[in-house]
């Protein structure tokens, strides 16, 4: 009789172990599949930054633009030309082609949140001043025109953050890890 509980036990055991494994992969197998669903467009994207900051996301759009200067960013844009995010090149990315500029790209990366508050503007504003001590270099137009664009961003700066109920006015981006071209 000890014997037949003895196996009895034994058996429970096995299957128990089964079980636990046919769990484990049927969890594996949902999560490949949530990983392989979660392809967002640009729009939903954007319309989940809030819950998605920090997290890896999964996004297609279009290539509005390519840094021309070091290639390290670019933006894509969704439904509309409105709708668009910088992606920061990280990861396996080591750069951006121009050529990709009009085209369709999956890309894999990081969301990241930048809260622009009084106090960062303060610090933009005066490392403008610091820049821009007010005397002339003789080298023309070119940096006053420099120096307006700067202080009118900072006035635009201030504005939205007076419309804003949270203090701060949020800049979102992606740090990439992967991208591919979907043409």
């Amino acid at each position: 009789m000890k014997r037949v509980i003895l196996l009895f036990v034994l058996a429970l055991g096995v299957l128990s172990c089964n079980n636990d494994n046919d769990k484990a992969k049927t969890e594996e197998n949902s999560n490949i599949e949530n990983k392989e669903q979660a392809v967002l467009s640009v729009d939903q994207l954007l319309e989940q930054k809030e819950t998605l900051v920090d997290k890896e996301v999964v996004f297609k759009g279009t290539v509005d633009h390519v840094c021309k200067h070091s290639g390290k960013r670019a933006f894509v844009f969704g439904s509309s030309e409105d709708l668009r995010i910088k992606i920061e090149a990280g990861g396996e990315i080591t750069g951006f082609d121009a050529e990709l500029i009009g085209g369709d790209i999956e890309v894999k990366g990081t969301l990241k949140e930048f809260r622009i508050d009084e106090a960062y503007i303060n610090q933009l504003e005066d490392d403008m001043k610091e820049e821009h001590d007010g005397k002339g270099d003789g080298e023309g137009h070119e940096e006053e025109e420099e120096q307006l664009k700067k202080e009118e961003q900072v006035k635009k700066l201030r504005q939205e953050l007076a419309l804003t109920d949270k203090g701060y006015k949020s800049v979102y981006h992606v740090d990439g890890i992967s991208f591919r071209k979907l043409d």
